[in-house]
């Protein structure tokens, strides 16, 4: 194996291994997403369960439930895109380190 294909392919590891780690915290991000909606939702459920004769003001609750969703939402969001900004910029990274090894 030549030089230039050496480096190619380490760099090519190097790029594979990022990626991943990238994809993974992404995932990690929508699973905790999906884990938070559904732990969500069964404390509301057991909330109007347990409540159903007492005078709670349920849409109240619920907005106000909403918004903490919502918050938790919009912070996971912005932690995948940049997540996915980070991306990006490797693969333009490595294009250009590949570029680099044909010249």
């Amino acid at each position: 194996m030549d030089e230039k294909t050496r480096k190619q392919r380490i760099l090519e590891e190097q790029f594979i291994d990022e990626k991943k780690k990238i994809d993974s915290g992404i995932e990690t991000i929508n699973e905790k997403m999906n884990e938070f909606r559904k732990e969500d939702n069964r404390l509301m459920e057991n909330f109007i369960q347990y409540t159903q004769n007492d005078e709670v003001n349920i849409n109240e609750l619920d907005w106000k439930l909403r918004d903490i969703e919502d918050g938790f939402l919009q912070e996971a969001n912005k932690s995948i895109f940049k997540l996915e900004e980070v991306a990006s910029e490797l693969n333009k990274e490595y294009e250009k380190a590949l570029l680099e090894l044909d010249k």
